[in-house]
């Protein structure tokens, strides 16, 4: 990248952030050579006496809370991960061990060979730091000898292993062609071992007894977590690069092992030994290299708060995991402030990452309520006491009910506001069947996969985890989420005392218009059809690393079926051009003109990956029930879309003066089947449901493009493209 280059990204944010951004950078020059001469001159595991610590048990699982008709797929789900079966980021089914042969990421593959054979694979550990050996060794003596070792370093799409003798902190990814970092860092979260133990539990329901299988669960369980403390040593190699990783792997290591000890598994005192150095392992790595800046930080910070949180949780009676509670806590308060809207949407401008730190948000403060309160009270002021639903609420001040929890602050208010706000966008923002508009990146980041099949795009989970917490269960037939159970649980019988603020919200009807403009999100409900609009910030104070060139762009859905759809974000760093392709103006619902983007995207890093400087100014000219009118200058003169709706029918006219080649796309669902074509008139239906799209001045075209449902995967569907040169382009949909 070159110096302007750099110096334009600089300007695109808040001179305050930046001046920040910059004196961080200049202190990491300094910092980080002496930090890595530590890290390479001792050990990384922890040398501290935690013999008297326990694991505090907080859940209690039962085969009662899983419906019957679920218990098949948690075994057949548990099966599979004994067998190191794994399908993540659409890898397909694979088993990521040493020797494997990769499929390959489009044409590219690596030579991972290592011999199969334990031996070699000990070799292999030898080079990762002389000083963590001996740690190591003993670890490894305590795996079963049947136990086939899990190559943790492996991107097992292209085959590319990251070296893991490295300092964590020196690795560097979207450097290497097809090599994708997220998918070792997939696996290592290990969001699979909670389902392995869930499973455990179901072992004497009437479907399935077999106690052989609980032991054989717990086993697997004990043998990954050894697997990767030994070959992945505090500080060293890809999986602690990301401190968001880490702190969701050892929350879903501290969840599964307590609903294990639920079903009755007593683990043998020397692997509890290594798991409680480990716990402590993950979170001084955590507080030590937290993913903070005082410029710029998002849902990797969100996602560290909340690991310390359940560290703290599950750790409370060792007082450094005390002392990172406290901060934590305090912290998320400040957080709720600056990473969501004054609207209640997430500040990152994409739909999918609202979902993921709402939903570590909900965790959080679940989490809190199952810590004694002799601790709590000694780390969280009263200022911040509404946090813990099963504090005494306070006596009613300055005319504020008591039942609310609020004192007299004004940042109470605010929070407590803003929680709520939350709670009534990310309901307005999931749809009927689950799925959201998929307006920004999409990842498929979660804090907890308790479900063995999980769907793509389907956030259910997350409202009922909302109703959970609230107390506010309105839908029965949708329950049977295993998330639902554990924010029960955490949050212990007296959830009811969380603020009156959200639960007196409305959860189960819509406005007919719902506005987020500080999202840059807009809701059309009609009686046939739900529309949602993209106008507004890119998110990130300015930096926009996970908003799209989408200015003006719209998703469709007719009677709950999806017709007119996002393409999705499909990669990251493996491929820059992939990455920007699916980023880039004409992959959206949105007028085009040839050569020219909303936005200028930069392929020449990593980081530059991440951002998107807002040269289109989306803004909103005017709303009400049945007109919605917006333009954006991204192709320098301002560009306009004006809706009209009926219950019936959309119009729809685009304006822009630019010279050039202009198009109009509709990105299909690629369950949507195209039943009558015309030049200027195009039938679609799906499961039944019909509509018709008119063109005014121009003809249709049809295409095929790739459709991502979810990251690492593709699909074929088919593009409606209107072209023409003229200033104006008018479209209708009849309903």
């Amino acid at each position: 990248m070159s110096v302007k280059q750099k110096y334009d990204q600089l300007k695109s944010i808040p001179s305050g952030i930046a001046i920040k951004k910059l004196f961080s950078k200049i202190t990491d020059y300094w910092a980080i050579p002496r930090k890595r001469r530590i890290a390479l001159r001792r050990s990384a595991y922890p040398k501290i006496d935690l013999s008297n610590i326990i694991i505090n048990s907080i859940l209690n699982f039962s085969n009662n809370e899983i419906p019957t008709k679920f218990i098949t797929d948690y075994m057949n789900f548990a099966n599979k991960i004994v067998a190191h079966q794994f399908d993540l980021l659409g890898s397909g089914e694979v088993t990521p061990h040493y020797g494997m042969n990769p499929r390959g990421l489009h044409d590219i593959i690596y030579d991972s060979t290592i011999e199969n054979s334990r031996n070699k694979i000990l070799l292999l550990l030898k080079s990762v730091n002389e000083y963590n050996n001996r740690y190591a060794d003993k670890v490894l003596e305590l795996i079963s000898n049947d136990y086939e070792l899990i190559d943790w370093l492996l991107d097992f799409k292209s085959g590319y292993r990251w070296d893991g003798h490295f300092w964590s902190k020196d690795i560097r990814y979207g450097k290497v062609l097809g090599a994708d970092i997220k998918v070792p860092w997939e696996l290592g979260r290990m969001q699979h071992l909670p389902v392995l133990a869930i499973a455990a539990t179901s072992v004497q329901s009437d479907l399935i007894i077999d106690s052989n299988l609980k032991s054989l669960f717990a086993k697997e369980f004990r043998n990954e977590v050894l697997d990767f403390i030994a070959f992945n040593p505090p500080g060293f190699g890809c999986q602690w690069m990301s401190s968001m990783d880490v702190a969701i792997r050892i929350s879903n290591w501290l969840v599964a092992y307590d609903i294990f000890c639920s079903a009755g598994i007593n683990f043998d005192t020397e692997f509890i030994t290594i798991f409680k150095d480990s716990i402590y392992a993950h979170g001084l790595h955590i507080y030590n290299n937290l993913e903070w800046s005082g410029g710029l930080r998002g849902n990797h910070y969100f996602a560290d708060l909340s690991g310390l949180i359940f560290i703290g949780a599950y750790f409370s009676e060792c007082p450094d995991a005390v002392r990172w509670l406290g901060f934590a806590v305090n912290s998320l308060a400040k957080e709720i402030l600056y990473q969501y809207n004054e609207d209640g949407s997430n500040f990152e401008a994409s739909a999918h990452y609202h979902c993921f730190s709402t939903e570590m948000l909900v965790y959080s403060i679940a989490a809190l309520n199952s810590i004694d309160d002799n601790i709590i009270k000694g780390i969280i002021p009263q200022s911040l006491s509404f946090l813990r639903m099963q504090e005494s609420p306070p006596a009613a001040v300055q005319g504020i009910p008591a039942s609310t929890g609020m004192t007299s602050k004004g940042t109470n208010k605010n929070i407590l506001d803003r929680i709520g706000r939350i709670y009534e966008f990310t309901n307005d923002l999931i749809r009927q069947d689950g799925s959201i508009p998929r307006f920004g990146d999409d990842d498929a980041g979660r804090f907890f996969k308790l479900s063995p099949l999980e769907k793509d795009n389907n956030y259910l989970y997350l409202k009922e985890i909302l109703d959970a917490l609230t107390d506010n269960y309105q839908n029965p037939e949708l329950f049977y989420s295993p998330e639902y159970f554990l924010i029960e649980q955490l949050s212990g019988v007296n959830k009811n005392n969380f603020p009156d603020i959200i639960n007196q919200r409305p959860t189960s009807t819509k406005a007919k218009t719902k506005s987020y403009p500080d999202f840059g999100i807009y809701f059309y409900d009609f009686q046939n059809y739900n529309i949602a609009i993209r106008c507004g910030s890119l998110g990130q104070k300015g930096k926009g690393g996970h908003a799209h060139n989408d200015q003006l762009s719209f998703e469709l859905y007719v009677r709950n079926k999806p017709f007119i759809i996002d393409a999705g974000t499909y990669l990251y760093t493996p491929f820059p051009e992939i990455r920007n392709r699916f980023r880039k103006t004409s992959k959206h619902n949105v007028l085009s003109i040839e050569g020219i983007e909303q936005n200028p995207l930069q392929d020449s890093s990593d980081d530059d990956l991440f951002w998107l400087s807002d040269r289109a100014k989306g803004r909103v000219l005017s709303m009400d029930e049945n007109t919605f009118s917006a333009g954006h200058r991204g192709y320098g003169e301002e560009c306009f879309r004006h809706f009209n709706f009926s219950n019936e029918f959309i119009k729809v006219k685009d304006s822009c003066a630019v010279q050039g080649k202009k198009t109009v796309r509709f990105h299909l669902h690629p369950q949507v089947e195209i039943n009558q074509i015309e030049k200027d008139k195009i039938g679609l239906t799906n499961d039944g449901v019909n509509i018709m799209l008119f063109s005014g001045n121009a003809e249709f075209v049809i295409e095929e493009f790739d459709f991502s449902p979810s990251y690492g995967k593709l699909e074929k569907s088919n593009v409606l493209i209107l072209g023409t040169p003229n200033v104006h382009i008018t479209w209708k949909i009849q309903l």
